[in-house]
């Protein structure tokens, strides 16, 4: 993945996020133990990255919003590793809304 895209560790990519969750599941036989460690490994890195500015990809072009904003491959991935489940616990997923880029409503060219 590296290779292909050129991001490296500590870059703010989901390649964080599966390093980390990779290291989290180390020594790991238990499914559900299994489980429960890959989506704390990918929190994680979710709140170790947060407060860091991109380093490669379109947001590279935004430090100052990308910092405080979560990565969204990693965000991805944690919701992958929690089914999309996070009514337990809402806030484990770190986001303030004024960093997050905002989608852009595009018209479509009448024929």
């Amino acid at each position: 993945m590296g290779a292909r895209g050129g991001a490296s560790l500590g870059d703010k990519t989901i390649l964080d996020g599966l390093h980390r969750v990779s290291e989290s599941l180390s020594g790991i036989d238990d499914g559900g133990a299994a489980a429960r460690a890959a989506g704390s490994g990918a929190q994680a890195a979710l709140e170790h990255f947060h407060p860091l500015p991109c380093k490669i990809g379109r947001a590279r072009l935004f430090p100052e919003k990308s910092a405080g904003a979560p990565d969204p491959g990693m965000l991805a991935l944690r919701l992958l590793l929690s089914r999309g489940d996070v009514s337990e616990n809402p806030s484990v997923i770190p986001i303030e809304t004024e960093h997050c880029f905002k989608p852009q409503t595009l018209a479509m060219p009448s024929q």
